[in-house]
């Protein structure tokens, strides 16, 4: 028998054991998001290292996590669950009406086809809004008037980039959406933003939690001690403050790792 023959017979008994994982949709739904993940702290290995989107248990004792076989309307709830959470920020806050025109500027030129999202859109949620270093960037959600077909996703994302102290009009333009997603995670998280001004500019992370969960941080390379972050269910780094830490999200006292 030579070498290929062995090693085609042994690789044909290792097969006959081979049984699918149950819960395909969640294998799926969780392979995306680490691919999502790593490929952000690919761009920017020198900002903080986002380890966990950590959900909590549901009413009745389900499982809150893809990974542990729920079904796709658990994701789905979360997802709603921070697409309806008030919009963060320090300017978002002192400037309401910047929020508005942004809001009205986007879902515009949504609606005329130049952004990239590919299905109608029935609502435009802006989920977060403020200058990190010298960019000014924004987190928005669309809910889409029907789920994706080929997804099933019900929302798509987006974030938004341009230099700090820009206009509405500037922040809104189709070149500053640095991203555009086919989905919403219920851990939103951007990370190695690059201002278009200049070589200088300073890179950020942010990461946006549903409301009433609070994201905490681990220095590395310990994980002995999570401290909750003063800004409750958001985290913002630069990188000049980044430490080198991991994130988990705590809801109602309970982690999980998706």
């Amino acid at each position: 028998m030579t070498v290929d023959e062995r090693v085609r017979e042994a690789l044909t008994d290792l097969a006959d054991g081979v049984r699918p994982v149950p819960d395909p949709y969640g294998r799926l739904w969780s392979r995306r998001r680490r691919v999502r993940r790593r490929r952000t702290i690919a761009a920017g290995a020198a900002l903080a290292a986002v380890a966990a989107v950590v959900l909590p248990t549901l009413p009745g004792g389900g499982r809150s996590t893809a990974v542990d076989g729920n079904p796709p309307a658990t994701i789905h709830e979360w997802a709603e669950r921070l697409r309806h959470t008030p919009v963060r920020g320090a300017l978002a806050m002192a400037d309401p009406g910047y929020v508005a025109d942004f809001d009205r500027l986007v879902t515009e030129r949504q609606r005329a086809g130049e952004l990239a999202v590919s299905e109608p859109v029935s609502e435009v949620d802006v989920l977060y809004l403020d200058d990190v270093g010298d960019i000014r960037m924004a987190f928005v959600a669309f809910h889409l008037t029907h789920p994706d077909p080929t997804t099933t996703w019900e929302n798509s994302s987006a974030w938004f980039v341009t230099r700090r102290g820009a206009s509405a009009a500037d922040l809104a333009q189709p070149r500053a959406a640095v991203m555009i997603g086919d989905g919403l995670d219920p851990f939103a998280v951007h990370g190695n933003l690059t201002s278009p001004v200049g070589p200088m500019s300073a890179g950020a992370a942010v990461g946006l939690a549903p409301a009433g969960c609070v994201v905490e941080s681990a220095p590395l390379p310990d994980l002995d001690v999570w401290t909750p972050e003063p800004t409750g269910n958001y985290v913002v780094r630069t990188a000049d403050s980044d430490p080198g830490e991991w994130w988990r999200v705590v809801c109602a006292g309970v982690v999980k790792e998706l």
